[in-house]
Formats: structure tokens, sequence, C-alpha cells
């Protein structure tokens, strides 16, 4: 993700325009049908988008304006930028559950979660326990219950704790040192 400050409309969709024309150039298997332009209110770049774009030979469709309020990327930035607890139950299923973020096996990370949603409404782990981890499920009364499904079920809620841990950590440590992100908040909300 990266943030770009503009001076003007005109200037943030010329810069917008001309960084859609690099990329679709340098990366051969990029299409413009792929690329996606989501604006605050559409009203007001109506006049501005079709100027750029033709400039840059860039095909276009001006939607109506929708509200953005339940589209994955505006629940995502909503939840990463919202000041609550960072480990929120709600705000941390927000975030993962946008299909935004996973790791490659899709079916494993989909179970993960699974998992791990149950072990969070069941555990509520703190946030010393989530820093020093790792997570298991309850060991059964009787050990030799102990199955392999048990083991494999702890190694997922062990390795999504990790995974929420780098994305929420890395996250942080990049905004740490700004001070708009309360703004970027507020403007996130605005999506609708």
């Amino acid at each position: 993700m990266r943030f770009v400050v503009s001076g003007n409309q005109e200037q943030e969709v010329n810069f917008i325009a001309r960084d859609i024309r690099c990329r679709l150039k340098n990366d051969p298997d990029l299409r413009a049908g792929d690329i996606l332009v989501l604006a605050q209110r559409l009203g007001s770049y109506k006049e501005v988008i079709p100027h750029f774009f033709d400039r840059y030979q860039l095909p276009y469709y001006l939607d109506a304006d929708v509200k953005m309020n339940d589209h994955p990327l505006s629940l995502l930035l909503e939840n990463l930028f919202r000041p609550v607890r960072e480990f929120d139950y709600d705000r941390l299923m927000k975030i993962f559950k946008s299909g935004l973020f996973q790791w490659d096996d899709q079916d494993d990370f989909l179970q993960a979660l699974d998992y791990f949603e149950n072990y969070l409404l069941a555990v509520a782990p703190n946030e010393e326990q989530w820093r020093q981890g790792p997570f298991k499920q309850p060991a059964p009364y009787d050990q030799d219950q102990i199955s392999e499904d048990l083991i494999k079920t702890d190694r997922l809620l062990e390795k999504m704790r990790t995974y929420i841990l780098t994305v929420l950590d890395d996250f942080k440590k990049t905004f740490h040192d700004l001070k708009i992100i309360s703004r970027l908040y507020l403007h996130s909300m605005i999506f609708c």
C-alpha cells in the first residue's frame, strides 16, 4: 500500500493515470481490466478522469456513486486504522476475513482462520498471551486422546497467531512515525 499526497484532484488523477500506464507497460500479464480505482465521492472526479485517462490512453468506465461501507478494502482500512484494542476479536475478524490477507494455500488459511476464530471466542487471550504464545487448544483430560488432528489444529492456531502478529506489527511499524493515522482513519470512514 502506498500513500501519495497531492495538491488537487488534477494532480491526483494525473499521478494515478501515469502510474497505471507505467504498471501496464512494465507488467505484460497485467490488463487494464484488472485495475479498479475508487474515489470517496466520484461526482467531482467525473470531469477530471476522462481528461487524464484519455491522455494516457487508458480505458475507463465511470460508474454511479456507490456506498463503500461493505467493500472489503473499506472494511480493511477502517479496521486497520480503528483506534481500539489491537487484538479486539471483531477487528481481527473483519481484517482477516476480508479476503485481502492470506498465505499461499487458501484452503489451509481458511481452515486455520475457522479454528482460530473458535479459539478466540473460547479463550479470549489478552495481549500478553498474544505476544508470548503459543496458542494451543486445551489439552484433553486423558493424554492418550491427543491425536494427529489435535496436533495439526495446534500447529494451525500457532501459524495463524504468528501470521496475524506479523501483519499487525508490520503495519504498526510502517505507520509508527506518521502523525496522520487518525486523519486517514477518518477519510476511510467517508467512503460511504
